[in-house]
């Protein structure tokens, strides 16, 4: 059996710190090969949301299936939630997977064909894109309150750093080397 893996990570952070991907990999690599089937080429998505299916390494796989030969048989994902979060792009992958007689194979999640299968997995996807969305909130959430205390959601501006109290709560403030030239720029640059 011809197969393709396809492994992503939603952050370049997750990325640099390279464990995730090599994981994933692995992984996917050890369930093709206690299959005895053959690895034809691996899709790596280093810092790339699955919010959006518009991501290169995935088209690149999506167009490999499409017009390959020697034919896909199967793309082997570590989880489902790898390849999309959200249920309109994971319908749309495995539709087009399906139309080209490609199986979707999942290292941590039993996937199947049956009725209850695809119920089971469509739930799966939604419980993806759940997660991507309520986390989102969460985050947003989360930066708001750190504004409201002082703080700053992000690395500070240039001219800018970040102190801690006695309570190890950051506080945004000037940076006594850089500030007084970031002034300097913007009093020159009103000139």
């Amino acid at each position: 059996m011809n197969i393709l893996i396809y492994v992503r990570v939603s952050t370049d952070k997750q990325a640099e710190k390279d464990l995730s991907l090599p994981a994933q990999v692995t992984a996917c690599r050890q369930y093709a090969s206690s299959r005895d089937w053959h690895v034809l080429e691996e899709f790596i998505e280093p810092g790339a949301s699955a919010r959006t299916a518009d991501r290169p390494e995935l088209q690149r796989l999506l167009s490999r299936c499409r017009e390959s030969t020697p034919k896909i048989d199967a793309v082997i994902v570590h989880k489902i939630d790898r390849l999309a979060r959200n249920l309109a792009d994971h319908v749309a992958i495995r539709s087009l997977l399906s139309k080209h007689g490609v199986k979707l194979v999942s290292v941590t999640e039993n996937l199947d064909d049956s009725t209850s299968g695809q119920l089971v997995e469509h739930i799966m996807a939604s419980l993806a894109e759940f997660y991507s969305a309520n986390l989102g909130e969460e985050v947003r959430k989360g930066m708001r309150q750190k504004v409201r205390q002082g703080g700053w959601p992000h690395k500070p501006p240039r001219g800018y750093i970040t102190k801690r109290d006695a309570l190890d709560r950051s506080r945004v403030e000037i940076d006594p080397t850089t500030g007084p030239i970031v002034r300097r720029a913007f009093e020159m640059a009103l000139l």
